[in-house]
């Protein structure tokens, strides 16, 4: 796994200039209307029940999100899948 630093020093150190404020209205409506660019086919996000840690898978084909889909509900995981269409989630049977 690549380690990426956490750099937020330098986003406090920013100049709040190149962070524009936002109203809350328009901040809803971006966030209603947000779409997964064209070149990507789902995100599915995927909770462990037992440390809590949610990881998020990216898919540019249907093939490979549905071999994630399917190893997940046989493993009997949480997650949830956010394509075009719409945002489902998902649990196991109780």
């Amino acid at each position: 796994m690549k380690y990426f630093p956490n750099n937020w020093q330098a986003i406090k150190d920013a100049d709040p200039a190149y962070f524009p404020t936002l109203p809350f209205e328009q901040f809803i409506e971006w966030k209603e209307n947000y779409q997964l660019p064209s070149s990507v086919y789902c995100l599915i996000r995927e909770m462990n029940p037992k440390s809590k840690k949610v990881t998020e898978h990216t898919f540019t084909s249907e093939r490979a999100a549905r071999q994630k889909f399917l190893k997940l509900m046989d493993q009997g995981q949480e997650f949830l899948v956010c394509h075009h269409g719409a945002i489902e989630q998902l649990y196991p049977e109780s």
